[in-house]
């Protein structure tokens, strides 16, 4: 999940704004899951949205029950180690600040200090469901 994160971040640090699938003025409220071109453009696999053909993403893959990247799964994606596309946030409006998605915080505040920020739904894959999610913030 770290990995994600600061692939993300490089991205918005080489193009000034985060890959193409994450482009939204609803991405710090509205997650973008870790599938198709947003992994295509973090392994440089996507020209239009990563024109320098840089690699920011080099994942393992999928081995078990663990984490990794699932290639030929139609859209490749980024899995947790329940087999599920991680949850993504950024920060739109460049204030380093994302609402925290939790809806009951217990260990951070409402909003969280960051660019970008992950989760995953956890053994019961549902992302409603917070005491099992896993976060980056946490």
């Amino acid at each position: 999940m770290k990995a994600l994160e600061i692939a993300i971040n490089g991205y918005q640090v080489e193009y000034n704004l985060p890959p193409g699938a994450l482009q939204s003025p609803s991405s710090e409220t509205t997650p973008a899951r870790s599938q198709g071109p947003l992994i295509q453009s973090l392994m440089a696999q996507n020209k239009i949205d990563n024109p320098r053909n840089i690699i920011f993403f080099e994942p393992n893959i999928r081995k078990g029950n663990s984490s990794g990247l699932i290639p030929d799964h139609q859209p490749a994606s980024f899995v947790d180690s329940w087999g599920q596309p991680y949850y993504i946030l950024v920060d739109s409006d460049a204030d380093q600040q994302i609402p925290n998605p939790d809806p009951s915080p217990k260990k951070s505040s409402p909003v969280l200090n960051s660019k970008t920020i992950i989760y995953s739904s956890g053994p019961d894959q549902d992302p409603l469901t917070w005491d099992d999610n896993i976060t980056s913030w946490e």
